[in-house]
């Protein structure tokens, strides 16, 4: 049995989405009779869990809604801005079935809700390739806390010094690195400095095959 997994993060990495939770953020929050520039959604919001997010600025506008229902808007607008408008990125499906084809354990650990994460991965018909969803809500506290990873291999089975991270963010990279795990950056939302802890940093997953991430361990 291969020893091995293969964590995902899912914004940035499977799919290029931040330009969709950027504006539905925005919307909601002008909405609400305010707003939210994207300067503001670049520093605060990205790789943060969307009850992180709110839990900073609703209080500053006095409280209008519950935490809860604001999720709940958020989501309803950023799945209404997705639909028929998401691309999974280059070279990931190539990737996953590579790592599949050697046994390869894979989950995603991401700071999305659960809804969110299952809903874009059965849209591209790949959810049965993980063995293990990891959402925001499963953890307590988000990257850069090592917790949304080490859930992921616990619940794989495997330890974390036998997996590997697939990671767009310096958050995501700063937690795998926590756990001792190996971490392959792409460059799809960050720069390679801002990237610069992890094994290996690429432009594009279509530049790696099982074999060049399987080797970072």
């Amino acid at each position: 049995m291969n020893k091995t997994a293969v964590l995902w993060d899912l914004n940035g990495v499977i799919i290029d989405d931040m330009r969709f939770h950027f504006l539905s953020f925005q919307a909601y929050m002008r909405e609400l009779g305010s707003d939210m520039t994207e300067e503001y959604f670049i520093t605060n919001c990205t790789g943060t869990p969307p009850n992180e997010v709110f839990e900073a600025v609703l209080p500053v506008l006095g409280n209008p809604v519950s935490i809860e229902e604001a999720i709940e808007r958020k989501r309803e607008i950023y799945f209404e801005l997705i639909r028929g408008n998401m691309k999974i990125l280059p070279g990931v499906k190539q990737l996953i079935d590579d790592l599949c084809s050697r046994g390869v354990k894979q989950a995603v650990a991401s700071g999305a809700t659960g809804i969110e994460v299952e809903t874009i991965l059965r849209e591209f018909d790949i959810r049965e390739r993980f063995g293990a969803v990891v959402a925001c809500e499963d953890v307590s506290h988000g990257k850069p806390d090592p917790e949304p990873f080490l859930t992921a291999a616990s619940r794989l089975g495997i330890p974390p010094e036998m997996c590997v991270v697939i990671e767009d963010g310096e958050y995501g990279i700063r937690a795998a690195r926590a756990c001792g795990m190996a971490a392959l950056a792409v460059t799809n939302t960050q720069t390679r400095e801002q990237l610069a802890l992890a094994s290996l940093i690429v432009d594009s997953l279509e530049e790696v095959d099982a074999g060049a991430v399987l080797g970072l361990i």
